[in-house]
This record gives structure tokens, sequence and C-alpha cells, in this order.
């Protein structure tokens, strides 16, 4: 607009220099000319500014939009998030990671959790795991491997009642924050039975004490755990002297009420933490923690005693029982579980042979 205002001005200038004194008119067509071009260079700036303003403002708009979709992208995002905690049967929780804080879980784990509807105020992770421990390795792992998947740990709920789970961890960003998702599956129904089986598998089904194998790992965990150059461990095999023909006297269910009053009568006598364990038939089988040979005679002594003096009451009668025991593996080092078992058997033989209803300690 400035340049042609100017060619104007210049048009009225070249038209009056017919009619004015020339040195004038070469002054004034100087001035102009100069004019004209000055104001062409305003009018190019002025329309490169305003054309550069239309650019920077089109850019503008053009990032508003593209950050207002991306807003609703994550608003869809989380909504879709939200369906997907609501609709799962699996227990779902989201966790800030800055501070352990629950920011959402659904149904299936708050039936899992808070049952009961005891849960009041913020809730924090920290507050579910039965040993914290196992919390911070399972963060550890997240940040190593970026994952955690089927994970076994011990929860607690919000009533303080244990829970088993298997658990998955996955990061994520919510709301514009780190946040981690987690899923469970719980296993605690699993896990009993798996304590069941076991305890069957180390169990004698009649008289409820240890079996053969049960008391076999007894020993290998003393055998481990047993300080170097200590002696031990200390064993006291066991057996009923003419079982055979009470059974076949009163027959086997009299026998079995005897062996079932007998485990009873004899875990009486016994210290905390020694190990009674029925071996099979009428043998039975005591490990004794961390004790002499002096000890284990009195032990064997005072079982021996109780058990001859003791009625047993059963279905056919008073039953009236002695024992042969012999011991093994109290003053000296034992290297293997059947080197003290067979050292505990000779003795036993010989208390047999001695004439039974005696003690026979192991000597070299």
């Amino acid at each position: 607009m400035g340049g042609g205002v100017f060619t104007v001005l210049f048009a009225i200038v070249v038209w009056t220099s017919l009619h004015f004194d020339a040195k004038y008119v070469n002054i004034a067509l100087v001035l102009f000319g100069f004019a004209n071009v000055a104001g062409w260079q305003i009018a190019v700036s002025l329309s490169r500014g305003m054309r550069l303003a239309w650019l920077d403002r089109r850019r503008l708009e053009q990032q508003a939009q593209a950050a207002q979709q991306a807003r609703q992208r994550a608003e869809q995002s989380e909504e879709n998030l939200e369906h997907l905690f609501d609709a799962s049967p699996m227990p779902l929780v989201l966790v800030r990671v800055a501070d352990s804080r629950v920011l959402r879980y659904n149904a299936a784990a708050k039936v899992l959790f808070d049952p009961h509807d005891l849960s009041h105020g913020d809730v924090f992770t920290t507050d579910f795991y039965e040993n914290p421990a196992q919390r911070l390795q399972l963060l550890e792992r997240l940040q190593a491997e970026g994952t955690v998947r089927q994970a076994e740990v011990r929860l607690k709920t919000v009533g303080g009642q244990g829970v088993d789970a298997l658990l998955s961890m996955r990061p994520l960003r919510f709301a514009g924050e780190d946040c981690i998702v987690t899923g469970m599956v719980e296993i605690s129904a699993q896990k009993h039975l798996e304590q069941q089986l076991r305890a069957l598998a180390h169990t004698d089904p009649l008289t409820g004490l240890q079996n053969r194998r049960g008391f076999f790992a007894m020993v290998e965990h003393a055998l481990r755990t047993r300080p170097a150059g200590q002696p031990g461990p200390c064993i006291m095999l066991i057996d009923l002297d003419h079982f055979k023909q009470i059974n076949d006297r009163y027959g086997h269910p009299v026998g079995d009420e005897i062996l079932v009053e007998f485990a009873q009568v004899v875990l009486s006598l016994l210290r905390e933490g020694d190990v009674f364990a029925r071996m099979g038939g009428e043998e039975f089988c005591i490990l004794l923690a961390h004790t002499r040979a002096s000890q284990a005679l009195e032990v064997a002594e005072r079982v021996r005693e109780f058990v001859a003096a003791h009625p047993f009451q059963t279905s056919a009668g008073v039953v009236r029982l002695s024992l042969s025991l012999g011991i093994a593996g109290c003053d000296a080092p034992v290297q293997s579980i059947d080197r003290v078992l067979s050292m505990a058997d000779q003795a036993m033989y010989r208390a047999k042979q001695g004439g039974r209803n005696r003690t026979e300690l192991y000597c070299d």
C-alpha cells in the first residue's frame, strides 16, 4: 500500500513539473524518487511480516489441534483402561509409582482383598505384603526386566488374612503419571492342597507320626545344619518286642490300636525338638536334637520303663508291651543317614540278643 501512495505522488510531481521552475522540479523529483523506493521496500517488508505471522498462527493452530487430538486419544485410552478394569474377572490393581498409592482396582480385586468393605481413605500396596522385602524384590525385577510374570507371592487382605497369589506386573503411563498395573490369580486353595499332599507324603496314616520319608528328610536337614566337627545326629531306634505274637493272638485291628496309643505315649515323654517317626510295622525311630550319649540313654530308659509299666487299653482288653532300643551317632560326627541308622540297628539287635526290654548304645 505504501508503494502505491508514493507512486501517485510521483505522478503528481511529474505533472506539476510542466508548470514550475525546472530547478525546484529536479529537487522534488530526486526526493520523491527516494520516497518511492523506500515506500516499496516498506510495503514488501510489511507483506512478508504479515505472511510470516499468518504462517506462525497457522502452525500454532495445527499444534493446538494435534495436542487436542492427543488429549482425546489419551482420554479414550484411559476410558478403555477403566472399561478393561471393570470388565476383567481377574483382580487388577493400578498403582502410582511415586508413592505406591492404589489409584484404581476392579471389583474382583475388592472381593479378594476387601470383601467386607473395611478399607477407608487412601490405600497403598505396602499394606498388602506379608513380607515387605518380597515387594521390593518384585519392584527391582520389574525395573530390570520391564515386566514380571507369574511371580508367587504371599499377600494379605485388609482384614489381615493371608492370600497366596500368582502376580504379574507391567509399567504404564496413566493420567500423565508413571504407574504399574498388576494382575493376579489367587492360588490359596492350591497351596493348601500342596501342603496337605506334602504332609501326607511325610506322615504315617495310622499314627500321625512322621513316616520313613519324612524322618529321612529331618535327619538330612540335621546333617546339613550341624556345625562343623560337632557330633550327631543322635538316633534312637525302637522295636516293639514280640509284636507279631500280639497281632497273631488279638488280630491286626487290636495291633493297630496299640500302635496308635504307643505313639501318643512316647510323644508325651519326648522333649521339644525331638522327632518321632514310624519307620514301618512295629519299628519306630527318634531323632534327638543336640543330645550326648548320656542324655540319650536317659531318654531311652525313661521311654522303655514307662511303656513297660503302661497298660495299653484295647478292644480285646489290657495288653502289655516291652521295647528294645538302640542308640547311635551321639558322640561322634556321622556322615550319612544310612550310616547312623545302620549303627542304631546294630545296637538294637544287641538289645534283642541280650534278652529284649533293654537299651544298647552303639560301640565300634
